[in-house]
């Protein structure tokens, strides 16, 4: 009873996993002179970079909702109620592992045998073997990379598809 009740639960907990635990998202900051020159000095504080690598279940598009929503906390936490997307990419991967289960195999041998003096023996003997099972398993994982400027009320006029902090929170 119990494996029918967590079996739901865990087909629910599967699908809701979007990126990938084992790398899970990440939002680092860059640095605008580097990247602009001393143009870019305007931007300091405001530029990051978003990454998002999806779980199998996963796909390119629920990478890049990731990262959007990743850049909102970002800028809601730090005091902006906009931003806009620079430069967006995507790529994908195959991840290959194999693993090993074991089938069991019986094998059911009937036997009787008689001696000289009319002694009679008979019976049935079970013989189980492990033989292993090699499964290949292939994986595609999604990556998708954001960059994207924290922006202040009064720059709006100046740029493009901008998205609203309260509307991905």
């Amino acid at each position: 009873m119990k494996k029918i009740f967590l079996l739901p639960i865990l087909c629910l907990l599967m699908s809701a996993c979007t990126y990938n635990v084992f790398n899970p998202p990440k939002v680092k900051e860059l640095d605008p002179v580097e990247m602009f020159g001393t143009r870019g000095k305007v931007l300091q504080g405001r530029l990051y970079q978003a990454t998002c690598e999806s779980s199998k279940w996963g796909s390119a598009q629920s990478a890049f909702n990731t990262n959007v929503k990743k850049a909102a906390k970002t800028a809601n936490k730090k005091g902006y109620k906009y931003f806009t997307i620079l430069d967006k990419s995507s790529s994908a991967r195959t991840r290959n592992y194999s693993y090993t289960t074991y089938q069991n195999t019986t094998a059911t041998s009937k036997f009787s045998a008689r001696g000289n003096d009319g002694y009679a023996v008979s019976g049935t003997l079970d013989t189980t073997y492990n033989s292993p099972v090699q499964n290949n398993v292939s994986e595609d994982l999604h990556t998708s990379q954001v960059v994207f400027v924290l922006l202040k009320e009064n720059e709006l006029d100046y740029w493009n598809n901008i998205y609203s902090v309260e509307k991905y929170l």
